[in-house]
Order: structure tokens, then C-alpha cells, then sequence
């Protein structure tokens, strides 16, 4: 592959790694690999990838769970979510009531001053 090209590929892979992990808080950057092409630096980052790759495999997986709960077959799995789900709902619940309780505050601040107004 001629050189050019290489740097195009190494470039366009740079850019991709960089909007993959944005996001993720991962320590990978990208941006320090260094241009070494030695069999090590090589191997290393091979063993990288593919510590990535079963990072998003494992991710991925979870996220498949969540969205199609009724092919999850295993019972540990599916109480794990339920307490998740009802640690989730719990916590909206509590946000809710505490919403609640501030708007009624800021009504009753809001009539007591139209009250002084009149």
C-alpha cells in the first residue's frame, strides 16, 4: 500500500476513534499513538483492539437485554434488571414528589404576593 494512502487510512481511522470515544469514559486516545510500526507497538495495540472489542461486545449485549428484556433466559440477569428498573422508578418517584413540592411552594409564594398587591 503506498504511503499516501496509509497516512489517509491512519488518518480517517484517528478521526473515527475520536467521535467513537467522545463520549465513553474511556483513557484510550487516540491521538497518542505514536507512528512506531515495530512488531511490539504492533502487538500492543492488536491486545487494545481487542480488549475494545470485547468491551463493546459486552455492551452491546447489555444494551440488546434492555431492549428486548423477553430474550434474556437467565433468571440472576432478569432479577438484576427488575431491581434496576424499580431503583429507576423509585428515584423518578422521588424526583416527582420533590417537583411537586416545589411548584406548590412557588404557588403559594406567588399568591401571597398577589394577596399583598390587592
Amino acid at each position: 500500500m503506498p504511503f499516501v494512502e496509509r497516512e489517509e487510512r491512519r488518518a480517517y481511522t484517528l478521526e473515527m476513534l475520536k467521535k467513537f470515544y467522545v463520549n465513553w469514559e474511556s483513557k484510550f486516545d487516540p491521538l497518542s499513538l505514536p507512528r512506531n510500526n515495530n512488531v511490539d507497538t504492533l502487538k500492543l495495540y492488536e491486545d487494545q483492539l481487542q480488549e475494545l472489542k470485547d468491551k463493546l461486545t459486552k455492551k452491546s449485549k447489555i444494551l440488546r437485554d434492555w431492549k428486548y428484556p423477553e430474550n434474556v433466559e437467565d433468571l440472576n440477569q432478569i432479577k438484576f434488571m427488575e431491581d434496576h428498573l424499580i431503583a429507576s422508578l423509585n428515584g423518578l418517584r422521588n424526583r416527582k414528589n420533590q417537583l411537586a413540592m416545589e411548584q406548590q411552594s412557588k404557588e403559594r409564594y406567588l399568591e401571597g404576593t398577589e394577596n399583598l398587591e390587592i
